[in-house]
């Protein structure tokens, strides 16, 4: 590889991690650039990030001279429901690698279309609003070959991360669980696939003019006046601006925004504004300049007043199916034991934490005890009155199941004392679920317990009146351990 195609890689390196927000840091004049993806997570599917570079670059260099070290800042914004998704599965923290794609368009028709491997350093995330990952740092010294115009772009990235509970162990998710190949070995990392969208933005950084400086020639003509901009897409706190390119002998380099005491570069006749204050009228003006240095006239200015807040994230539904095992305790005047086994199927709506589920247990056999001494065989059905409803936020679960208790048989001593298909509790039982240990993992499931009571029984038969005030009482106990059904 030639030193100017050396120079070139180390550039769009740390340009592409700077697009990854993975590392990076400060130094001249700035171009900013501000791309949105859509990445594709484990669980909840495609979510949007956002990008913004901040990059201290000369507007001009002369060939076959070292640049000294540029600065280059970058913040990565992980929005929608991406620290929902990965609080909910107790993860405290993202660490992994990230691989960008860059290209470095030279003068004499060179282009270099990168792959990059780049490392991701430990970041801690909350478990709702955005995560956000900041990074800074500095290129190698640079040299151009040729005269002319360079042009740096970024484009797509992947991730392959781990995350970390608060014990620093691994939360290993389910690779099936994405749509995204999971080419890497390792268990316990997640592969995140993200693409440019609008695919139709740009995607160009900056616009480097490189000179001969062994025949210099005189610039002193100033770009056009660019046209008037226009801003779409405003929002609470960001705003999207276009206009008309300016011309310019040499090339335009770049064009200086400005907007509420603020000034901001970009490469391209476009630029997003973030930072913005809601509700906050915003007048904007826009200068070409070439790389001399020379700087057209003010374009003629818009205004525009961002919204009262941002959109608020849209909902996403995460599947979670469990196996349950455990048993119900009896505390009134029949006691003992009920082995319980069946299903649970929830979903889980991000970033609320709400979930429904759909219960579904087999038929208990227990051998009871009633008034302490009596032995009883009975048969028990607890059937779903409607779907499990309740919470998991910060890492603590509460449902509430409503069940009707049926009893198809009772028998003492081989006798039967009551059952039948009407054999019933007269109202529905209210059973209150909480997760018993400190972080319930939703990937692995985990132990929870509840109580509830027992009403009186109706339709089981001539003996009701006298089994009824057996079975009825509060302060029974249920005790389940779920586990992931894959």
């Amino acid at each position: 590889m030639s030193l100017q195609s050396r120079k070139a890689f180390a550039l769009a390196s740390v340009l592409a991690i700077a697009a990854t927000g993975a590392a990076a840091s400060s130094a001249q004049a700035n171009f900013q650039k501000t791309l949105t993806y859509t990445c594709v997570y484990p669980y909840v599917g495609a979510q949007p990030l956002t990008v913004a570079i901040d990059a201290n670059l000369p507007a001009s260099y002369a060939a076959e001279e070292l640049t000294p070290e540029l600065s280059i800042k970058a913040v990565a914004t992980a929005g929608g429901n991406t620290s929902s998704a990965v609080g909910i599965l107790g993860a405290t923290s993202l660490e992994g690698t990230a691989s960008a794609k860059a290209t470095v368009d030279a003068a004499g028709g060179q282009r270099l279309p990168l792959t990059l491997p780049i490392a991701v350093p430990k970041q801690q995330v909350k478990s709702t609003g955005d995560l956000v990952l900041s990074a800074a740092g500095s290129t190698p010294e640079i040299q151009f070959s040729n005269p002319g115009m360079a042009k740096i772009t970024v484009d797509a990235i992947s991730l392959t991360l781990i995350a970390r509970n608060a014990s620093g162990n691994p939360v290993v998710l389910d690779p099936s669980r994405t749509t995204v190949p999971q080419t890497d070995s390792d268990p316990n990392t997640f592969q995140v696939s993200c693409s440019l969208s609008p695919a139709t933005q740009s995607t160009l950084l900056a616009n480097i003019s490189v000179f001969d400086s062994a025949n210099p020639t005189t610039d002193s003509a100033a770009p056009s006046t660019p046209g008037k901009p226009t801003a779409a897409n405003v929002k609470g706190t960001s705003a999207y601006l276009t206009w008309s390119d300016s011309t310019d002998d040499v090339g335009v380099s770049s064009y200086e925004i400005s907007y509420g005491g603020k000034t901001t570069m970009s490469a391209s006749p476009s630029a997003t504004l973030t930072g913005l204050k809601a509700k906050t009228s915003y007048t904007v003006t826009v200068k070409a300049k070439d790389g001399a240095g020379n700087t057209s006239g003010a374009s003629s200015s818009t205004s525009f007043t961002t919204a009262a807040a941002d959109d608020a994230v849209g909902n996403t539904i995460v599947d979670y199916n469990y196996n349950a095992a455990g048993t119900a305790s009896l505390k009134t005047l029949v006691t003992g034991s009920l082995p319980l086994a069946g299903t649970i199927d929830a979903k889980i709506t991000l970033p609320s934490g709400n979930f429904v589920g759909e219960l579904a247990l087999a038929q208990a056999k227990g051998k009871l005890t009633a008034l302490g001494f009596l032995p009883v065989d009975a048969l028990v059905d607890i059937i779903p009155q409607e779907k499990v409803a309740g919470t998991l936020v910060d890492g603590k679960l509460t449902a509430v199941a409503k069940v009707r208790i049926k009893l198809p048989s009772v028998k003492t001593l081989g006798i039967q004392l009551a059952g039948g298909a009407n054999c019933q509790t007269k109202s529905i039982s209210a059973i209150t679920l909480k997760s018993t240990q400190p972080f319930f993992y939703p990937l692995e499931g985990g132990p929870i317990a509840g109580t509830f009571a027992i009403s009186d029984l109706t339709g089981c038969g001539f003996l009701t009146g006298i089994v009824s005030p057996l079975t009825a009482g509060s302060g029974n106990l249920i005790a389940l351990n779920l586990s992931n059904r894959k």
